[in-house]
């Protein structure tokens, strides 16, 4: 896997004919640079300021809006710009969609819980 994150071809190629036992090319591998250390995948990973976030426990957000997709999923839109959709099952209905939620995280994912009510369904952030 280390050869491959090399971006110059005569680099790379050296790097697995190092690899499969040639050894005539290891001063080109000396001068190889070092693969990124943050690893294949890190762009995927949460930022700082998110995992300090994650790390606080539940958030108290409010819905402003909420629409239904062709599959009758909610879309939750919150006060800060971020919208949730539903992805469990459960069938919902709100009258209005103007009310406080938390969000909590499990092993699994998401959680929503509507203030005042004792039900949770699973939901996921789509912006």
């Amino acid at each position: 896997m280390r050869c491959a994150a090399v971006d110059d071809a005569s680099l790379r190629l050296a790097c697995y004919d190092k690899i499969g036992g040639r050894q005539d090319l290891a001063p080109a591998i000396a001068s190889m640079p070092s693969p990124p250390t943050d690893g294949i995948g890190s762009e995927q990973l949460p930022k700082k300021a998110e995992q300090e976030k994650e790390a606080k426990g539940p958030v108290l957000a409010r819905v402003n809006r909420c629409t239904k997709d062709a599959h009758k999923k909610y879309h939750f839109y919150l006060d800060d710009g971020q919208i949730w959709k539903q992805v469990s099952g459960k069938r919902l209905s709100f009258k209005e969609c103007d009310f406080d939620v938390v969000i909590s995280k499990d092993f699994f994912g998401y959680k929503m819980q509507v203030d005042g009510e004792k039900s949770r369904f699973r939901v996921t952030r789509i912006r």
